[in-house]
């Protein structure tokens, strides 16, 4: 059997695209990280068990989150494309 050398030599560098990232790209990435590691992920399983995910406190918080880092001056919310 003939071995064929994989150009990606793993998962995590496949999807390692922080050398694209802009700054402030990275810096949203870094309190969205934070914000899961903080307010979903101690819990998901609550909310799995319950049958219910708080998604607009969630997203209220994300936002107040995320607008700690972010340069916009427009808060609206960009329209849904189809």
């Amino acid at each position: 059997m003939t071995s064929t050398k994989s150009a990606v030599s793993s998962l995590s560098e496949l999807f390692d695209l922080d050398h694209v990232l802009t700054d402030d790209e990275r810096d949203l990435q870094r309190v969205t990280r934070r914000y899961v590691r903080q307010r979903i992920k101690p819990n998901a399983a609550r909310w799995f068990e319950a049958g219910d995910l708080p998604v607009r406190e969630l997203a209220k918080g994300w936002v107040s989150s995320a607008c700690s880092v972010c340069t916009c001056t427009d808060t609206a919310a960009p329209a849904p494309t189809r």
